[in-house]
Parts: C-alpha cells; sequence; structure tokens
C-alpha cells in the first residue's frame, strides 16, 4: 500500500488540539504497467475517543472535505 499527502492541519480548540489528515491510497504497483486506482480518506483525530474516518472516490471531493473539516 502506497500512501499520498493531500493535506495536514493542526487546529487548536478549547477541548485540546484537533488533527485533520487527508490522504490518498494506493495499493502497490504490479509492475506491468496498470493504472493503480487510487482512493481517498481523512482522519480527524482528537474531537472524540473515536477518529472520525470519511471516505472519499476523487481528489476534488477529498480536498473540499478536507477544507470542510478544517473550517469548522
Amino acid at each position: 500500500m502506497t500512501l499520498y499527502p493531500v493535506a495536514d492541519d493542526v487546529l487548536f480548540a478549547p477541548g485540546g488540539r484537533v488533527v485533520i489528515r487527508t490522504y490518498g491510497v494506493a495499493s502497490q504497483a504490479t509492475g506491468d504497467g496498470a493504472i493503480t486506482p487510487v482512493s481517498y480518506r481523512t482522519w480527524v483525530t482528537g474531537v472524540r475517543d473515536q477518529p472520525c474516518y470519511r471516505r472519499w472516490g476523487h481528489f476534488e471531493d477529498a480536498r473540499r472535505g478536507h477544507e470542510g473539516f478544517s473550517s469548522g
């Protein structure tokens, strides 16, 4: 598996620090030249006991989703 960083943000809230990370995830290349699909994921930690997790199908969706988490 290969991770491609898209965006990282750290926010400081009254309850503590919130970390938002969005990255692309792809399986290992097979070496035969086939295009490896990439999915995107956003993790938000520090808000609750469990991290919040979202999946995105396309880069632009992931970018807008990350910005939505970052702005509140």
